[in-house]
């Protein structure tokens, strides 16, 4: 596939909603929080594993309601598990010039 194209399907992406999200948290019985931001929401769902060890994983969403990025927290360090405005800059960047016509 050409990387305009899986460039685009990023950009495209909406992913699960804010509902769907919270629906499953708490299915799992996790703690879970949202914060609102001046461009979007972000939800921040706790878990633990069988060894105690906290993670946390956050979802942001635009104002629009479309999953963008997700990071995940273990540990202090924060991990960026999907950021799909990062992907696409990354493919768009891989673009030759002499590959790019113009009409």
């Amino acid at each position: 596939m050409n990387s305009l194209k899986k460039a685009a399907e990023y950009l495209m992406y909406k992913g699960p909603t804010l509902n769907e999200l919270i629906f499953e948290a708490e299915n799992k019985h996790a703690e879970y929080i949202i914060n609102n931001l001046e461009d979007g929401k972000i939800l921040k769902v706790k878990s633990k594993t069988s060894y105690n060890l906290e993670i946390i994983d956050k979802y942001w969403f635009n104002v629009d309601g479309e999953l963008y990025k997700q990071t995940l927290v273990m540990r202090n360090k924060e991990k960026i598990v999907f950021d799909k405005y990062r992907e696409a800059y990354a493919l768009l960047e891989k673009i030759e010039p002499k590959d790019c016509m113009v009409s």
